[in-house]
């Protein structure tokens, strides 16, 4: 057996298909995980009544399952209270901003996935405990795991909803390298002399050195230092 044929994939159909450049495509799990891995916020897609609504929420995830949290009486916590519901979300990190000889190809280096999925209102305790980790622990590294800063309460955890949310599909799509120009533009010499071609690079979603609060005197937990 090769390894492509023990690689693992969320299902594909039309609607997760890639179709655009599809050559940048990616569908196996492996790929979908690890851009999810890197990513804090994810824009989650619902619709009320034909009505479409985008919500960035930060999320944790475990496996095949995203778990995402809100007030109780949120709007898409209040959509999942008459049972589970059909969603996308999906996260882009930017690597770089492509500049070429022609404006036409200016682009974006850029790493993205997006997922659809089934979500359902988690209502066990111990699920819900594991979600609050998952999520915190996505955030901050170490940080619920150190047991330092308190736990929620019983009235917090009361007054908090968690989405959990099975992927069913999920596409990763991702641009690298420099500027794709058109051949007539390559061979113009005098375009050539006078414009500037190559890639702006964008650190995202690194995580710098801590910043203490104004009355915060304490020495900076290791688990809060940035990872070379």
């Amino acid at each position: 057996m090769s390894h492509e044929e023990e690689e693992e994939y969320f299902g594909v159909s039309e609607k997760s298909q890639v179709h655009r450049v599809p050559k940048r495509a990616h569908y196996d799990k492996k790929s979908v995980l690890a851009l999810l891995e890197k990513s804090y916020v994810i824009d989650v897609g619902f619709s009320i009544e034909g009505q479409p609504f985008i919500i960035p929420m930060c999320f944790g995830f475990e496996n095949d399952q995203i778990f995402l949290h809100g007030h109780v009486s949120g709007r898409l916590m209040k959509l999942f209270r008459e049972g589970p519901v059909d969603i996308c979300l999906s996260t882009t990190t930017v690597d770089g901003i492509v500049c070429a000889r022609a404006l036409f190809h200016h682009s974006l280096n850029y790493r993205s996935v997006v997922i659809f999925g089934k979500g359902h209102l988690v209502t066990d305790l111990a699920e819900k405990d594991k979600a609050f980790r998952l999520i915190v622990e996505h955030m901050v590294p170490g940080r619920w795991d150190a047991d330092d800063a308190r736990r929620p309460s019983e009235s917090e955890i009361k007054s908090t909803a968690i989405i959990a949310v099975n992927i069913e599909e999920a596409s990763c799509k991702t641009r690298t390298g420099g500027p794709a120009d058109e051949e007539e533009d390559v061979a113009d010499a005098a375009l050539c002399e006078k414009v500037w071609i190559g890639v702006l690079p964008l650190a995202q979603n690194v995580v710098g050195a801590p910043i203490p609060a104004e009355e915060e005197n304490k020495p900076i937990p290791s688990y809060l230092l940035p990872k070379n």
